[in-house]
């Protein structure tokens, strides 16, 4: 896997995804519609202060942006597999070797997920964790799976704030007319509609128990929880569960 991945990191670095968020920025400055109907692969479907975080670059030179984008996000993938290598054990080495290339892999299309799970990795034991939860829940909406950490410790006030920020940059979007296109999963759903309902809910529930019973395996099934709700699955999503890998390791409260 990892060698396959990283082949075709190097054959084909279209950087994809980030060309869907800078088309959508184009276009807030050029006042047309955020979201329109395209290919579904080529659907921008995150929260719209995304977008606008975008419009400044767009004022760049493209090539400059492609470069600056790109080594982000390698360094993200590096650094968000360092944990493990520092752990230093045969299983953590292993699931270096399963992460790593899928992050440094999806990097070459540009996506925000070595992003994604280096600051969420990073951030939810912090003070900040609220923030960084709410802000890629509101990109990809299953990160908000990660609350249930803080319901595992009975830390009430984060997780009200943890909602309560995602809704605030969610908001926006109903000011926006949203095609069917951006709502369909298009060619990537994994699954039947019964069969993706009655796994994503049997891993919403079985992280629910765990959150609700203070069980150290939180973190990772609320990972779980997050990669299987997604109703378009794609191979390098499987790196969420990097996330909940170091959190059940390191939960700061049962050291």
């Amino acid at each position: 896997m990892a060698v396959s991945h990283l082949r075709w990191m190097i054959a084909d670095w279209s950087l994809h995804d980030m060309n869907v968020y800078w088309d959508a920025a184009i276009r807030l400055r050029d006042g047309e519609p955020l979201y329109v109907a395209v290919n579904p692969l080529d659907v921008y479907r995150y929260a719209p202060w995304f977008a606008y975080a975008w419009v400044p670059l767009t004022y760049l030179p493209k090539p400059v942006v492609d470069v600056g984008w790109s080594v982000l996000l390698l360094v993200a993938s590096a650094l968000a597999i360092v944990p493990l290598i520092r752990i230093g054990t045969t299983p953590a080495l292993i699931l270096a070797l399963l992460f790593g290339p899928l992050l440094f892999a999806i990097s070459s299309i540009g996506n925000i997920q070595p992003l994604m799970v280096l600051a969420l990795t990073w951030g939810i034991p912090r003070r900040s964790g609220p923030v960084w939860i709410a802000l890629f829940a509101s990109l990809k909406a299953v990160p908000l799976a990660f609350v249930l950490v803080y319901v595992a410790r009975r830390e009430w006030v984060r997780v009200i704030v943890t909602v309560l920020l995602t809704a605030v940059l969610v908001a926006p979007i109903l000011a926006h007319e949203i095609p069917a296109e951006v709502l369909s999963p298009g060619d990537a759903a994994h699954l039947t509609p019964p069969v993706y309902l009655a796994l994503a809910g049997a891993a919403g529930v079985a992280a629910l128990v765990a959150a609700w019973k203070r069980s150290r395996w939180t973190p990772f099934l609320a990972a779980i929880a997050a990669v299987t709700g997604l109703p378009r699955l794609f191979m390098y999503e499987v790196s969420t569960l990097l996330v909940g890998t170091l959190g059940a390791i390191d939960d700061p409260p049962r050291r």
